[in-house]
């Protein structure tokens, strides 16, 4: 890769701490330390967005679905027995790097902020991936939120 192309590129590509997998991001976010037991990267940008990688291992429940088999009820429910504003505004089941996931926007984890989160399962791991900001700037970031999950390829 040339020097030219280098300064091209808008993104830096992020490998995994504690799993094999990379993701790419824009290099307006900045690596931040650790915020949680489980979180393997997390990011922030100067505008209040963030997006953070939760590994744990798999239950043994959990060998036998996929993240296509979640509901936005079924999520809404758990979610509520901690958080009982919680609402889910979208769902869609997607693809990353060949896994079956699920993509939840919602509102009511922290009143200002709007995200958006994926669940898949990599072997014999759980990931949740979060991508939030504040509600007003949501919607200039969804597609970069999009763009960084699809992006994650695993080793």
């Amino acid at each position: 890769m040339s020097f030219g192309q280098k300064l091209a590129d808008p993104n830096i590509t992020y490998a995994g701490k504690h799993y094999n997998y990379t993701i790419r991001l824009p290099k307006t976010f900045s690596p931040e330390t650790k915020s949680q037991k489980n979180t393997d990267l997390l990011f922030k940008d100067k505008f209040g967005a963030s997006i953070s990688i939760n590994i744990t291992d798999r239950l043994p429940s959990e060998y036998e679905i996929t993240a296509h088999d979640y509901t936005k009820e079924m999520l809404e429910e758990a979610m509520r027995q901690g958080i009982p504003n919680y609402q889910i505004i979208e769902t869609e089941k997607i693809i990353i790097d060949g896994a079956k996931s699920f993509r939840v926007i919602s509102i009511g984890e922290h009143p200002k902020l709007k995200t958006m989160t994926a669940f898949l399962y990599h072997k014999d791991k759980s990931l949740v991936i979060t991508c939030s900001t504040p509600k007003e700037n949501f919607d200039n970031y969804i597609t970069l939120f999009t763009n960084s999950l699809k992006s994650i390829r695993f080793k």
